[in-house]
This record gives C-alpha cells, sequence and structure tokens, in this order.
C-alpha cells in the first residue's frame, strides 16, 4: 500500500477537511458525522481492513482519522501503527468510552496527537479537530520551506 503524500504546493482554501471515522459502532460514527458534517468531509469505516483501504484510496485525500481504541476483537493501539505506516502525514486522534492512561500514554507514544472519551462533547470534538488541522498545516509548511530551499540550493 502507497499513501499518496498531499501536494505541498496544492491550495487548501477551497478543499473541505477531510476526517476519517473509524469505530466498530455505527452510534459513534454518526455521532461524530453529526458534530461534524458542517465543518468537514466525513469518511467513515467500521474495520481496520476498512480504513487502511480509505487511506490509500486514489482521489481521497484524509486529513485526520479519528480511531476508536477498541475495534471489535482488535486493538486501535495497533491500528494505529499501521495507519502511520501508510499514511505518516495525516493526523490520528484516539477515541474510548473506557479510559485508560496506559492506553492514552500508548496512543501518544505512537503517533496519535490526541485522545477523547465518548459520549463526545460537540466542543471537544471540534477543538480536537481544530488542532489537528493547526498541527498538520504546521508540518506542511515545514515540508514547504525544506523544499523551496533544497530547490534553491540546486
Amino acid at each position: 500500500m502507497t499513501y499518496l503524500m498531499k501536494d505541498p504546493n496544492r491550495d487548501l482554501s477551497d478543499i473541505p477537511i477531510t476526517v476519517l471515522v473509524v469505530d466498530d459502532e455505527e452510534g459513534p460514527r454518526e455521532a461524530l458525522r453529526m458534530i461534524l458534517k458542517d465543518r468537514c468531509a466525513i469518511l467513515a469505516a467500521s474495520t481496520p481492513h476498512e480504513a487502511l483501504e480509505r487511506l490509500t484510496e486514489q482521489g481521497v485525500d484524509v486529513d485526520i482519522v479519528a480511531l476508536d481504541i477498541r475495534l471489535g476483537s482488535q486493538d486501535g493501539i495497533e491500528v494505529l501503527k499501521m495507519i502511520k505506516q501508510v499514511a505518516p502525514d495525516v493526523e490520528v486522534f484516539m477515541i474510548t468510552g473506557f479510559p485508560s492512561l496506559e492506553t492514552a500514554i500508548q496512543a501518544l507514544k505512537h503517533g496519535a496527537y490526541d485522545y477523547i472519551l465518548k459520549p463526545f462533547d460537540k466542543e471537544a470534538v471540534r477543538d480536537v479537530v481544530r488542532r489537528g488541522i493547526l498541527r498538520q498545516s504546521q508540518s506542511l509548511f515545514e515540508r514547504r520551506v525544506y523544499l523551496m530551499n533544497h530547490r534553491l540550493k540546486g
């Protein structure tokens, strides 16, 4: 699988933020869709396999993934590792109904930028997505500066 890196020269002003919600339960997927639908394009996946397919789909440019810690029999931390392998530029935040300090630490250690609890607080969800976009924008900006500097040297 290969992840199509975002074009560092693309104009982001007219492209909606795309959030992929990965949860094996329909209720949380629908809750996040309802909270974010006015501000983002929402994709959904109920399995890790489906999530990875969405991330590698041609023409789909996912910005943020909302990933459940427990996906049926699969561990969300393992899925996080897979996501970061195929889509390292995608920002990931974890969602859970079973909070624990250990899982929060593991999630952050493996590349998630935040961790929120079910049931969702509307403002907390919007805030975590906002912070993810800011992180991603900073990353794209830094990559663009790096590329420009190397082009000028060559």
